[in-house]
C-alpha cells in the first residue's frame, strides 16, 4: 500500500501530525509513506526517520504566488501522479482550496481529508472522496488521528504520546560539542526562543518582558541561558543584547533545524512563544513553558508530559477562528494590541521556571 501524507502547513503542524504517521506504520504491513511539505526545512522533523520513505517538497507558498513556483509545482504534481498512490491523507487544518486541488491532481484512488462546517464549495473540498468531520473540541493531533477511521484503524489518547522529531548521531555530536565549547556543563540550562517567524509576529511576547525575565534569571549564578533565534528575529535579539549583560548568555542563530533540536534536548528548561521550537521541546519530554496569546492552546499546544502552557484568558481570545469559524486571519485585526500576551508578566514565567529547576 502506498500513502501520501499532504502537510502544507508549518513545522509545528507537521510535528503534530507525527502520531498519525506512527499509527499508520504500526497498523499497516508493508506500507510506504511519502510526505509532502512546502519547504525543505518543514520536512526536517520527519526526514530520515523510519516512518517515512521520502519527503517531497512542493513549492507552494500561499504568500508568494509567482510563475516560477507555479511551474515547479505542476512539475512536482506530475511526478507524484506517476507514483499511483492508493491513499492521500491531507492533515489538519486543511480547509483551503489549494490543499484540496493538490490532492485531486495527485490522483490517489482514495483521498482523505476533513469535512468543515464553513467554506463549502469555495474550498473545493468536494474534490476529496473521503471526508471525516473535523471536531472543534479536538486538538489538531486528535483530528489527524481521527482520519484513521477511514482505514478502520482505532486510536486513543495514548497515541498522542507518539509525537516525534527525528535527530541523528551527527546532530547529537553538534549539541555535545556546543556544550563543551562554551563550558555549559556546570550550569542548569534554560533555552529561550523569544521570537517567531516574521509571518507569526502576532504571537510574540513583548521583548521588554524577555529582558526583565532574563535579568531576573541571571541572579542565579548556577543558571546558563541559550537564546535561540532565526533570520526574522534580528531586532528582537539586538534589543536583548543591548539591555542584558552577556555573562552566561549564549546566542545561537540560523543553523540546521535538526542541530537546533539536538541542542534544545540538552536544556533543563525551554521557554518559547507559540512557535515550532516549543513543539520540538515538548517532543523531547523536557520541561517546556509556552506562552500563548491569540491562538487556541487547546488546539495547537505542543505535545508532551512536561509542557506547561501560560495563557491569560481575555474577552477577545482566542481570535484565530480558522478553520472552524473563519477562513481569514482575524487576529490581524486585533484592537487590543495583544492584550492577551501583555497580561502574561515576567513574574508569572519566572515562577513556573523556578517550579521545575
Amino acid at each position: 500500500m502506498k500513502i501520501l501524507i499532504i502537510a502544507l502547513s508549518g513545522i509545528g503542524n507537521i510535528i503534530l501530525s507525527t502520531p498519525l504517521i506512527k499509527k499508520l506504520k504500526e497498523n499497516l504491513k508493508d506500507v510506504e509513506i511519502d510526505f509532502v511539505v512546502r519547504s525543505k526545512v518543514f520536512g526536517e522533523p520527519i526526514k530520515d526517520s523510519k516512518y517515512v520513505n521520502k519527503v517531497v517538497v512542493f513549492p507552494y507558498d500561499p504568500y508568494n504566488k509567482n510563475i516560477k513556483s507555479l511551474f515547479m509545482g505542476v512539475k512536482e504534481i506530475m511526478k507524484l501522479r506517476r507514483q499511483k498512490y492508493d491513499y492521500s491523507i491531507t492533515t489538519f487544518p486543511s480547509n483551503q482550496r489549494m490543499y484540496n486541488l493538490f490532492s485531486f491532481l495527485v490522483g490517489a484512488k482514495k483521498r482523505i481529508t476533513h469535512k468543515y462546517q464553513i467554506g463549502g464549495i469555495r474550498t473545493l473540498s468536494f474534490l476529496q472522496n473521503i471526508r471525516i468531520p473535523a471536531k472543534e473540541e479536538f486538538s489538531d493531533p486528535e483530528n489527524n488521528l481521527n482520519l484513521l477511521k477511514s482505514l478502520n484503524i482505532k486510536w486513543d489518547k495514548k497515541d498522542l504520546e507518539k509525537c516525534f522529531f527525528h535527530i541523528n548521531k551527527k546532530n547529537r555530536i553538534f549539541a555535545g560539542e556546543f556544550i563543551k565549547e562554551h563550558k555549559l556543563q556546570k550550569y542548569k540550562l534554560i533555552g529561550i526562543h523569544p521570537g517567531t517567524s516574521k509571518r507569526g509576529a502576532w504571537r510574540r511576547w513583548p521583548v521588554k518582558y524577555f529582558v526583565r525575565l532574563i535579568k531576573d534569571l541571571k541572579e542565579n549564578k548556577k543558571i546558563g541561558i541559550i537564546i535561540f533565534s532565526g533570520p526574522d528575529e534580528e531586532k528582537t535579539i539586538q534589543e536583548i543584547r543591548e539591555n542584558v549583560n552577556s555573562e552566561r548568555i549564549f546566542f545561537i542563530k540560523d543553523r540546521e533545524l535538526k542541530n537546533i533540536a539536538a541542542l534544545i534536548k540538552k536544556c533543563d528548561v525551554f521557554l518559547s512563544t507559540d512557535s515550532a521550537l516549543g513543539h520540538i521541546s515538548g517532543v523531547f519530554n523536557i520541561n517546556t513553558i509556552v506562552l500563548f496569546g491569540p491562538a487556541n492552546s487547546k488546539r495547537t499546544s505542543p505535545l508532551g508530559k512536561k509542557v506547561k502552557i501560560i495563557y491569560k484568558d481575555v474577552k477577545c481570545n482566542p481570535c484565530l477562528g480558522y478553520p472552524f469559524k473563519s477562513l481569514k486571519a482575524d487576529y490581524l485585526k486585533c484592537k487590543n494590541y495583544k492584550k492577551c500576551l501583555r497580561q502574561i508578566k515576567p513574574e508569572d514565567v519566572l515562577e513556573e521556571i523556578r517550579k521545575v529547576l
